[in-house]
């Protein structure tokens, strides 16, 4: 007989516990986010550190986020701890009152970017 599972771990991600999978993609953006903190603390262009910040900490936060069920708390919290983690690259301290729409610039929102990558596999389905 084959055991029934509420959760299993597929390609490095969880499949259906989206809570649990969300909060490990969480811890392993933030370790690729400090492991970056020279790169965050120089003087370099604000928009190559978002290519940077793109590259490295989103792409390992939103990996396998096209399989995750989505709560509107889970897009808040997601979307909160993007906008944190991107302050921290941008050296943007949170008292200095910095629009979101200042500090994203043209870079997208990241529940534009999941809703954006759930299209495309839906479309090769």
């Amino acid at each position: 007989m084959i055991e029934q599972k509420d959760d299993f771990k597929y390609f490095s991600s969880w499949v259906d516990v989206s809570t649990k999978d969300i909060n490990i993609r969480k811890s392993l953006a933030l370790k690729a986010l400090n492991d970056m903190a020279k790169i965050w603390k120089s003087a370099m262009n604000p928009d190559l550190k978002k290519r940077f910040f793109v590259a490295t900490v989103e792409s390992v936060l939103i990996y396998g986020c096209e399989s995750w069920v989505m709560t509107d708390t889970m897009e808040r919290l997601l979307s909160g701890t993007y906008t944190r983690m991107l302050r921290k690259a941008l050296n943007i301290h949170w008292s200095a009152h910095t629009t979101n729409n200042e500090l994203y610039g043209k870079l997208p929102r990241v529940h534009m970017k999941i809703a954006e990558r759930r299209l495309h596999l839906a479309g090769h389905c």
